[in-house]
């Protein structure tokens, strides 16, 4: 830290006729910003980690893989069948090293663990935006806000507490983006080191390398010439440290794609009617800065909130349209623009936890754009700003409420108490068909036939040769269990086969708890998973 400190100090400075006492004194006051900003953004995640408690789903079945790594069954979900049914490489690692850390020990310390490695990269992407914020400082004070707003990000926040990998994509994004703001043709290296942590984070870490890459060959203050000798290095650099996790996966699983993206290229494909075009547009546009798992038919916490949301991702995704000199600032919104445009057309469905990284992109382009914005009143730019951190502040403690209700009511009162009433009541080899398999999986230690096929590979088949769907799938399946929400269940009862071998045995519902929760804003979300429905195959 004190080596990036004094090379920052010295570029800041050098070719300045500045007195070595105010040096040092301004050096201070970037150690302050710094510290300021690395204690924000603990603090924040902190605070939602241990107000919410919330473990997302998907950890638990990576944490499985993580399991069995550790116990001698090979880095897979059920034992002898390998299965590449996680998605982030780095992800399962660090999940296993916190298992073995914690020395085998409950599920929720293991998570523990993970967080406080997930709460240091994290601040490092705090610091680092905070000195993006003072690179491209002038006379006025919003750039401050740059770190200040990234630190309230409700889903920066929230899936870099609940144990997904995001903090350390953000990490790796944000230092290429600050590579960039300085010059990356000289830091080469880094860059290549940061192009190679995408790819360990995510897969799709290669699409915000390829926008990024196009993004600053556009804009970028270098010939042209000089940038591709660049990438070719950095290229070269990627290739060497995550090639090998790419060559050992393809020979592990036989594939060095994960199964989860393979699975989720069979939902239900988009509609690509003008009015399907349109709703989905402006859906994406205020999911990057909006609340979890928001749908057009949900209320949003507030309008004021909705206005900041949709305004602020319009900002980001058309500021590279407009003619100004800040090429930085350029090269960021036109990446935010294709990556935009990614999410759009190659995902049906897009899941909040893809979200983090757009958001805090769109940041970067609105605190800066708007800094840069041409008034005769200088305040009205930090008052913008202003306005965006009390409207990101409330969504991010409205939000902060309700998943700690989730957590406590959906996941630990109901589908953690439906694994483990099946982890009593399965018999061994017998198959469980859901669609959610995080929490009830884990618990109940069951062989999960999960829609559309993470971990299942006849399921993912089964889909892309016959067209099936959730209801369709059960009598090609043949599962002994069936778990459904009551209106899913309520449409299997139509199919013939499904009426014949299956018999209703229990119910789960937490229901009365969550009917005391009526004035919480979106609670329709506690809704959706609140009964499930267990049948038995009987035939």
């Amino acid at each position: 830290m004190k080596a990036l400190i004094r090379a920052f100090r010295n570029k800041i400075y050098n070719k300045q006729n500045i007195s070595i006492q105010k040096l040092f004194e301004r050096a201070a006051h970037i150690r302050l910003f710094l510290i300021l900003c690395i204690l924000l953004s603990v603090s924040t995640v902190l605070y939602y980690s241990l107000y919410t408690q919330q473990i997302w789903e998907d950890v638990l079945i990576t944490l499985r893989y993580g399991e069995n790594l550790i116990n001698g069954n090979g880095l897979v979900y059920y034992a002898g069948e390998r299965v590449y049914g996680f998605t982030s490489p780095l992800g399962v690692l660090l999940l296993t090293l916190s298992y073995l850390i914690n020395g085998k020990g409950d599920y929720n310390q293991t998570v523990w663990v993970f967080r406080i490695m997930s709460i240091l990269a994290f601040a490092a992407s705090s610091a680092l935006l905070a000195l993006i914020s003072l690179r491209k400082q002038d006379k006025k004070l919003c750039f401050a806000f740059l770190p200040l707003l990234y630190a309230f990000e409700t889903k920066s926040v929230a899936f870099s507490a609940n144990g997904m990998e995001t903090a350390f994509m953000l990490f790796f994004l944000v230092w290429i983006i600050f590579l960039i703001s300085d010059d990356i043709c000289a830091h080469w290296i880094q860059g290549g080191v940061s192009w190679a942590g995408l790819m360990w984070t995510r897969p799709d870490g290669c699409v915000y390398i390829a926008a990024l890459s196009f993004a600053y060959f556009i804009f970028g203050n270098k010939p042209k010439k000089k940038i591709l000798a660049t990438y070719m290095k950095m290229a070269v650099v990627c290739a060497l440290l995550y090639l090998p996790w790419f060559i050992w996966a393809w020979a592990y699983y036989g594939s060095p794609i994960p199964h989860t993206i393979i699975a989720k290229l069979h939902y239900e494909p988009m509609q690509f009617s003008l009015r399907a075009i349109g709703d989905k547009f402006l859906l994406t546009l205020d999911n990057i800065f909006g609340p979890m798992y928001y749908n057009s038919k949900q209320s949003f916490p507030s309008w004021a909130g909705l206005l900041f949301c949709r305004g602020t991702a319009m900002f980001s995704f058309f500021y590279w349209c407009f003619r100004t000199r800040d090429m930085f600032i350029r090269t960021i919104s036109l990446a935010f623009f294709l990556i935009f445009f990614y999410f759009f057309f190659m995902m049906r469905w897009i899941f909040p936890w893809y979200f983090p990284p757009l958001a805090m992109m769109g940041l970067i382009v609105t605190v800066c754009g708007v800094c840069k914005l041409k008034s005769r009143i200088e305040i009205i730019p930090v008052i913008i700003l202003v306005l965006m951190l009390f409207s990101m502040i409330n969504i991010f403690l409205m939000e902060s409420y309700l998943m700690r209700i989730h957590q406590r009511v959906i996941e630990n009162n109901n589908r953690k108490e439906i694994g483990l009433w099946l982890k009593y009541n399965i018999k061994p080899q017998e198959t469980i068909y859901l669609e959610p398999m995080g929490y009830i999986g884990y618990f109940s230690v069951g062989r999960i036939l999960n829609y559309p096929g993470l971990v299942s590979p006849r399921v993912t088949q089964l889909l892309q040769h016959k067209k099936l769907n959730f209801y369709t799938l059960v009598p090609e399946l043949k599962p002994d269990w069936v778990i459904a929400r009551p209106w899913e269940a309520d449409t299997l009862l139509f199919i013939d086969y499904f009426k014949t071998h299956y018999r209703m045995v229990k119910m789960f519902s937490v229901l009365p708890e969550i009917k005391k929760y009526d004035f919480v804003p979106r609670r329709e979300i506690l809704l959706f998973d609140a009964e499930f429905v267990i049948f038995r195959k009987i035939l």
